[in-house]
């Protein structure tokens, strides 16, 4: 969550340093050497890519760039088009911190990975509960009835055939599909048959 809340930060900055430098007219001054000498797309840039170095830079050397703006200002050519570029990095750069979370990346209701830690949880809670052997079950019509980022709820029937020969048919069960901070699969039965 923090990854991408910097990325949403960055690419902020990053189209306002843009929109700030092209209304002053900053820009890249033709004969003048020196770090602080880009154009607005290369400081935008800089703050998208560096922001923790890139943004406090033209913060603090606005003014001077402001004034040598005054003397030599720049237009700067096809605006629009840039604002687009930048606006798709920002895009692509908050895509890119949000999907590499942890939590992300969780397999839904019904997928065979949480499909089979529900049947694991149960069969497990029933030898625990005194059931001899190995019961087979049948995890059927899983849906999501909720989801966060990075969490399902969900609810499905479950088909419980004991080693004794019983049937527990149709039976309502809950559980949850996340992940841990560690990115894990987590499966956690809420409502057991």
């Amino acid at each position: 969550m923090l990854a991408t809340l910097i990325a949403i930060v960055a690419a902020a900055s990053a189209l306002w340093v843009y929109w700030d430098a092209t209304r002053l007219r900053i820009g890249r001054i033709k004969g003048r050497k020196g770090l602080f000498n880009m154009s607005a797309e290369a400081w935008a840039l800089v703050t998208l890519l560096l922001w923790i170095v890139g943004f406090p830079a033209y913060l603090l050397k606005r003014n001077t760039l402001r004034a040598q703006a005054e003397e030599h200002p720049v237009e700067s050519r096809r605006k629009p088009v840039w604002f687009a570029v930048f606006g798709v990095l920002g895009v692509a750069f908050i895509w890119n911190a949000y999907s590499s979370q942890p939590g992300s990346q969780v397999p839904d209701c019904g997928a065979t990975a949480t499909k089979g830690l529900v049947k694991d949880i149960l069969a497990r809670n029933l030898q625990q509960s005194g059931v001899g052997g190995e019961p087979t079950i049948h995890v059927n019509a899983p849906r999501t009835t909720d989801s966060d980022f990075g969490t399902y709820r969900c609810k499905a029937f479950v088909d419980i055939f004991l080693p004794d020969g019983r049937t527990l048919s149709g039976r309502a069960i809950r559980y949850t599909s996340t992940a841990s901070d560690a990115g894990r699969h987590i499966v956690e039965i809420q409502e057991q048959p």
